[in-house]
């Protein structure tokens, strides 16, 4: 014969938020993988994304084969090696290093010219 668990008078299990402050989003809005807005970027390799990221104040903490790892505004960004990189690597890198597209396209220009 079983015992039935005992529960507890003290819950571990608690809001940190109002529950009137939460969002209620949307899946697809809550996902982590943001797009950037309807703005055409230019296509981007991996060497042109680290070398304007360096420009943008970056710093290279590590350079392997298959990719590199920059600090850049007290975060970490690691950009895959790759002839272009994706969509939501440039984002990602661009959120982290609160770079607006306007100022990404005169970094790089910087960095390649």
């Amino acid at each position: 014969m079983r015992t039935p668990a005992r529960t507890s008078p003290v819950s571990i299990a608690w809001s940190v938020s109002d529950p009137e402050e939460r969002a209620n989003l949307p899946r697809d809005e809550v996902s982590r993988v943001r797009r950037l807005p309807a703005i055409e970027l230019p296509r981007t390799s991996s060497d042109e994304l680290v070398a304007t990221l360096v420009r943008a104040g970056g710093r290279v903490l590590a350079r392997q084969e298959h990719g590199v790892l920059l600090a850049i505004r007290r975060r970490l960004v690691f950009v895959p090696s790759a002839s272009w990189v994706s969509e939501a690597v440039l984002a990602d890198s661009l959120r982290a290093a609160r770079l607006t597209p306007e100022s990404f396209r005169e970094l790089r220009a910087d960095a390649l010219g």
